[in-house]
């Protein structure tokens, strides 16, 4: 997935300051993102993401701002300015962040489209060698009756 290209400078700067007190926090306390994954429950591709100014991997605007918000308490950071600023574009459903995230979720999975696939061409395979099977099994019945006569 690419970034999300936001056309709102406001929005950028604020979520690049937010990125940034978080990681050099996180540097300047000496921890390492697994070690402070296993203690907040939180993936550490996740922490990732929010070091890295990658909101929109973050599957939920819901599960963002809580994640965002407990890694810095965490890290003993002061993020409340910048929480009221983003509320704005996360209670927006009008905003960017949200229309990208929206489609993100109803676009399908690769996986699943290969699964259907897989899924219909076996079944025409086992439909195939059903009937393949059931027409030997006529041929050899027809013969047998014919040998019989």
């Amino acid at each position: 997935m690419s970034n999300i290209p936001l056309s709102n400078q406001n929005f950028r700067d604020l979520t690049e300051s937010l990125s940034l007190k978080i990681k050099l926090a996180r540097k300047k306390s000496r921890r390492k993102i697994e070690t402070i994954s296993r203690i907040l429950k939180i993936r550490p591709e996740y922490l990732n993401y929010i070091e890295e100014n990658k909101f929109h991997m973050i599957p939920e605007n819901i599960y963002l701002k809580s994640f965002i918000k407990n890694y810095a308490t965490f890290l003993k950071v002061d993020i409340r300015p910048e929480m009221l600023e983003l509320k704005k574009y996360f209670n927006n459903p009008k905003n960017e962040l949200s229309n990208v995230i929206q489609k993100q979720l109803k676009t399908p999975r690769p996986k699943a489209k290969l699964l259907i696939i897989t899924f219909v061409i076996l079944l025409c395979l086992i439909i195939f060698v059903g009937k393949l099977k059931n027409d030997v099994l006529l041929y050899s019945t027809f013969n047998n009756f014919i040998l019989l006569i």
